[in-house]
């Protein structure tokens, strides 16, 4: 049967008004996951203020492989915080407590000091392993996504994440309550060139629940590399292992 003149309007009209996404969603948060975390040494800033005065700051340098699933953090600042680093693997966060000589895993979802960043934030979770994405809104320059977490280890229940169309840059995150409550607002800024691609270089945290209170995380350096698997495991969270392999050279 050859198909009327009318039937193929019709069709074309039900495409052109049929809510059809350019790429899919799992797409979308892989690109913005290869951008925000490469594998690399990165060096981070983090600073909490109160009523526009500094509370905290930590200084520290991470270093991340196979799409963020594996991240040594080392804090260079304060000396209170050197030698406590952190670990993940496989989506579990480990701490090492230097004055116990232990190792402890900590919960992704737990603040971390009184900052409104969560150890699943320092250690910088991908979003592909930790939320299932779905399109809630779509214009010519943005998309709404909203982010389900796969389980309990996930930082935030669920998070309503903006993203520019024409670059995979995040604009903005807030994550929410299992009720629907605004717990905090992710704002990322300050889009500078690094290593050739433009990403945000700093993200501020607010929270609804904590007026007066921002933490602010600020990229300060990014290195391409890719550090060798034998070093990300527990032990070698008090063992140091790379810090040998980077001596006499630049780590």
């Amino acid at each position: 049967m050859v198909p009327t003149v009318k039937y193929l309007l019709a069709l074309l009209l039900f495409w052109t008004l049929s809510p059809a996404w350019a790429v899919e969603p799992s797409e979308i948060i892989d690109k913005v996951d290869a951008l925000m975390n490469p594998q690399a040494k990165v060096m981070l800033r983090l600073t909490f203020k109160k009523n526009g005065r500094v509370d905290e700051f930590y200084e520290m340098k991470t270093y991340a492989r196979d799409n963020n699933q594996k991240v040594i953090v080392r804090f260079t600042a304060p000396a209170s915080s050197i030698g406590n680093d952190l670990i993940m693997l496989d989506r579990n966060v480990w701490m090492y407590q230097q004055n116990a000589g232990r190792t402890l895993r900590v919960p992704a979802n737990l603040s971390f000091g009184d900052t409104g960043f969560s150890y699943g934030d320092i250690v910088r979770l991908n979003l592909k392993d930790n939320y299932s994405a779905t399109i809630t809104q779509e214009t010519s320059k943005q998309w709404v996504l909203d982010l389900a977490a796969k389980d309990r280890q996930s930082p935030y229940h669920r998070i309503e994440f903006t993203i520019a169309k024409d670059s995979f840059i995040p604009i903005k995150a807030v994550a929410l309550s299992g009720a629907g409550q605004v717990i905090k607002t992710i704002e990322y800024q300050k889009i500078k060139n690094v290593n050739g691609r433009d990403k945000p270089t700093e993200l501020l945290v607010t929270s609804p629940l904590s007026p007066g209170e921002e933490s602010t995380m600020t990229y300060e350096a990014e290195t391409p590399m890719v550090l060798a698997e034998q070093f990300f495991n527990r032990q070698n969270l008090a063992l140091r292992l790379e810090e040998r392999e980077f001596t006499g050279k630049n780590p």
